[in-house]
């Protein structure tokens, strides 16, 4: 069974630097191990084995569980705010609208900006279809949407093809002078 050893200052303050993201060379240097008398790769192995020891590893994670935690309340406290002046915002807005509260321009300003800084005058849309759709779905809803708008019935209009039709290609004389697409006669133009 291994005993848990007691963290020095030194490993607690390595710890918390590099759980907090700080690289392990500078966050050792940080933490006040002597660097002076090392070059680069020396500290950086060092700091690696520090890293590496079972006291200091189980620290950084205890910290990165700590960072997150208050990471996470930060978010709530934030998301409340955020709720309470929502509603601050639209109070005011009803009491404005229904007489009960005269407004100076400066207030309705002032509310006009707070919700939109909360975002409380976003366009929410929702995609209520979500299933992915291959281009041969797609191809297929399109084609049965033109028929209906053109009232042609599917299996005609798949027949005849108007994509087809239109990508024909027509032949077009070259004309001798000029080597480009005309009519006989009339260099440069297309008909």
């Amino acid at each position: 069974m291994t005993r848990k050893r007691t963290p020095t200052v030194l490993q607690t303050r390595f710890a918390k630097l590099t759980a907090g993201g700080m690289a392990f060379t500078e966050a050792y240097a940080e933490a006040g191990y002597q660097t002076d008398n090392l070059t680069p790769h020396a500290i950086a192995v060092e700091a690696s084995r520090l890293f590496a020891s079972e006291t200091v590893s189980r620290l950084v994670d205890e910290e990165r569980e700590h960072l997150a935690a208050l990471d996470k309340k930060a978010e709530h406290r934030q998301a409340i705010q955020v709720l309470g002046d929502s509603e601050r915002v639209l109070n005011f807005l009803r009491e404005t609208l229904s007489g009960s509260l005269d407004a100076t321009t400066a207030q309705l300003k002032s509310a006009e900006l707070l919700g939109r800084a909360v975002g409380l005058y976003r366009d929410i849309t929702e995609n209520l279809n979500k299933t992915e759709r291959t281009s041969a779905d797609i191809a297929e809803t399109l084609e049965q949407r033109l028929s209906e708008l053109l009232g042609i019935p599917v299996e005609q209009s798949l027949e005849e093809n108007p994509v087809e039709q239109s990508a024909r290609v027509i032949p077009v004389e070259q004309s001798a002078e000029s080597g480009s697409p005309g009519k006989p006669g009339s260099p440069g133009k297309i008909h």
